[in-house]
């Protein structure tokens, strides 16, 4: 009798301690993140806090000119979404931006979608974010309506939003001053700007 008491209480204290340890490893995997990891973080609005505060010193976004109506204008709409599949080329235009997409660039189909967060700004947001491509994927912005020939043209630069560190950075890009267009390519999506400016 003895030894069927204590082995029933080995038992349960042995369910009791595997317990235990299945509640400790769930509760440390449901609990918030290290400060190691890396969370993104999605873009703010565009406001003049957000633009004092994430954007590089010296810079400012390109706003658009007045004798124009503003982003949205050509097509009366400030976001589009597009489904892609995987096994197709797909360029998606929204007023003046557009972003190729080719099938080797993605290994499953997405769902892009293109988004003007403020009319008055040369910016657009890209999602899904941040979704990362198996290659880059080419964007063009169309400036040539909004920005005069001369040294606007020239000081102009794109940034990107980094949602890790929560700033605006660099990318790289090409700049066609007499037709008034930037091209860059990214392997992932994010909000993207004109600024202008220097260090």
């Amino acid at each position: 009798m003895k030894t069927n008491c204590r082995t029933k209480i080995q038992l349960g204290l042995m369910v009791v301690g595997l317990l235990t340890i299945v509640l400790m490893i769930g509760c440390s995997e449901m609990g918030p993140t290290s400060s190691s990891e890396a969370v993104w973080v999605p873009p703010p609005p565009m406001t003049p806090e957000h633009i004092a505060d994430a954007f590089p010193v010296g810079y400012t976004p390109v706003y658009c000119s007045e004798n124009n109506n503003g982003m949205g204008a050509e097509s009366d709409t400030l976001f589009r979404q597009q489904f892609i599949h995987n096994y197709e080329d797909k360029e998606v235009s929204l007023d003046h931006f557009k972003v190729k997409v080719w099938r080797e660039c993605i290994h499953e189909d997405i769902l892009l979608t293109m988004t003007i967060p403020n009319p008055n700004i040369f910016v657009i947001d890209f999602g899904p974010h941040p979704y990362q491509f198996d290659s880059p994927v080419r964007i063009k912005i169309d400036y040539h309506s909004h920005i005069p020939y001369g040294p606007a043209r020239d000081a102009l630069t794109t940034l990107y939003w980094n949602g890790y560190t929560q700033t605006y950075e660099f990318v790289q890009f090409t700049n066609d001053t007499d037709h008034g267009i930037i091209t860059a390519w990214t392997n992932h999506f994010s909000r993207y700007v004109i600024a202008t400016g220097s260090e």
